[in-house]
């Protein structure tokens, strides 16, 4: 499935998914780590779990310590939506628009790193290779043209993803596409996928107005 693609694109998925693996539809995730809601907000405890497919996602998570928020983001057949209440009966947070579609459609594209069986050729993802270390995946996503690219080691362990994602993290808060991405400083290994564990994402990603908001541990996988 991926002998006819450049080299350094083989070295990821051959990293990623080792030979002789049943290709998986989906992955359960558990995760714990730190979310903070501003940059110039404190980081907070957070645990969550997701289901994550080709075609969706759901991310229910716990943030905070006595002053909790709990609640979901999913997307799926092209709606996304944010729902959070404090201690799970005050609704703060509860949008959904065309918006908050599109940049689901981004999150959506930057996790398939934990789903790598996503970004094969025959998903629909076309390749090409920047350098021997930064390869460009372009794939469509209910009509939205997403473009995500992977810096990878000699191994072809992903240290870094980033992709244009629709958001409104711009100083008058109107929406546009901000350079979004990841950077991946561990793997876990299960059930012959290989995926990034110890990550930390944000808007901005490399320039000098990054706002890193996120940072998990992967602490199960469960692929089916």
């Amino acid at each position: 499935m991926v002998a006819a693609l450049p080299a350094p694109v083989q070295r990821y998925f051959l990293h990623a998914i080792a030979p002789e693996t049943p290709l998986a539809t989906s992955v359960k995730l558990k995760m714990q780590g730190q979310f903070r809601l501003a940059q110039d907000k404190p980081w907070l405890p957070m645990q969550a779990q997701e289901i994550l497919t080709p075609k969706g996602f759901v991310w229910k998570a716990v943030i905070g310590r006595g002053f909790q928020f709990k609640g979901a983001d999913y997307y799926f057949n092209n709606s996304g939506r944010m729902q959070f209440k404090m201690w799970g009966l005050i609704p703060i947070v509860n949008v959904d628009s065309e918006d908050i579609h599109r940049s689901a459609i981004g999150r959506l594209a930057a996790e398939f790193i934990w789903l790598p069986s996503a970004l094969l050729p025959s998903m629909g993802t076309t390749w090409k290779v920047l350098d021997d270390n930064t390869i460009q995946a372009s794939l469509q996503i209910d009509g939205e043209l997403v473009t995500l690219t992977l810096v990878i080691d000699a191994d072809g362990k992903v240290l870094q993803i980033f992709l244009p994602r629709w958001g409104d993290r711009t100083e008058n808060k109107t929406w546009a596409y901000i350079p979004f991405g990841s950077k991946c400083e561990a793997e876990l290994y299960e059930s012959g996928f290989t995926i990034p564990d110890k990550t930390s994402a944000g808007w901005w990603f490399g320039t000098n107005r990054y706002n890193e908001f996120f940072q998990a541990t992967i602490e199960r996988a469960e692929f089916s």
